[in-house]
């Protein structure tokens, strides 16, 4: 019996593999960014609930539902493409639970969140929408995220254990971030436009640093550390530089976020509304960080390819 480390992985499985990866990832920083920090915000929003509730929606079908419909899609394409490395059980498992947390999105929370557009987050709503979105979307994406590290092992185990978890790690920091971080710039952002100053500050105030801190900001930063191990304990099928190019990417989120974005916008936000800093965090926020991030996304993506491509060519001697 072949090792599962010897079994031929095509070239087509990896690249269905990688999608199906950065888009699990995704959806579960969504669905942990909404659940945690959005929900937790919405009751304070009076004023203008129209309107921002408006933008909401409109914004979370491009950030959210499509790209969560793709990870569906993809994981249905994975199951019967089968890449033979990983049980097709487990790629069974792992999409049926992805169709239960996107379904559970699609037919009931989706219409609550319209319902938000005429109502806001009343008491009612939100004994509805929790329960749903905690028991039916968050849970099943959890089971999901645990099968898709198990595969993600699978993936990789051609490489070393501790260099291969530290890589699986910062993959999984980077995507998950990717799903956080569209949710704050593409959909929160656009609606703190129009909250207006009345909401602005007990909106602002309204959310649990912690939660913020765990869910956001920690997953986004983590990789800088994990890249310093990585360099030396790093599957030996990309090089040094490439971890050096990620991590000092990694180092100007940091610094630019440090010096610009939170003495200059975010801490004065805390004290006031102010659309022109709203503006401007809309402005800057792209070009300075997101460009960044999407480079380091190629990077991380290029380095997965190659370790398929290089468990392929082994499997071709």
């Amino acid at each position: 019996m072949k090792k599962s480390n010897s079994v031929t992985i095509p070239k087509s499985s990896i690249w269905a593999l990688l999608i199906y990866f950065v888009l699990s990832f995704y959806h579960f920083g969504n669905t942990m960014m909404i659940y945690f920090f959005d929900y937790a915000t919405f009751s304070a929003i009076h004023e203008n609930k129209t309107m921002v509730f408006q933008v909401f929606n409109d914004r979370m079908f491009f950030v959210n539902t499509i790209p969560s419909i793709l990870m569906v899609v993809s994981s249905v394409y994975l199951y019967f493409k089968n890449p033979e490395i990983i049980s097709r059980r487990i790629i069974g498992i792992s999409a049926l639970l992805g169709i239960i947390s996107v379904a559970t999105l699609i037919i009931f929370i989706n219409p609550i969140h319209v319902s938000l557009i005429s109502n806001g987050l009343t008491l009612e709503i939100e004994k509805q929408l929790l329960p749903i979105s905690f028991y039916f979307e968050l849970i099943p994406a959890i089971f999901q995220m645990l099968l898709v590290f198990y595969m993600l092992n699978i993936y990789t185990n051609n490489t070393k254990v501790f260099g291969r978890w530290l890589f699986i790690l910062v993959f999984a920091s980077l995507f998950y971030s990717k799903g956080t971080g569209g949710i704050e710039s593409w959909v929160n952002y656009p609606f703190w436009s129009v909250i207006g100053n009345t909401d602005w500050l007990a909106y602002r105030n309204s959310s649990s640093p912690l939660r913020f801190f765990g869910t956001f900001l920690i997953p986004a930063f983590l990789p800088i550390l994990l890249s310093i191990p990585l360099f030396w304990w790093r599957p030996k099928v990309f090089p040094r530089y490439f971890i050096v190019i990620y991590w000092l990417a990694n180092i100007w989120i940091f610094v630019i976020t440090a010096i610009y974005f939170v003495p200059k916008i975010q801490l004065p936000l805390n004290d006031a509304y102010s659309t022109l800093a709203i503006d401007n965090l809309r402005t800057y926020d792209f070009p300075l960080r997101g460009t960044v991030v999407w480079f380091m996304e190629i990077l991380l993506a290029w380095m997965f390819l190659r370790i398929g491509n290089d468990r392929f060519k082994e499997n071709q001697r």
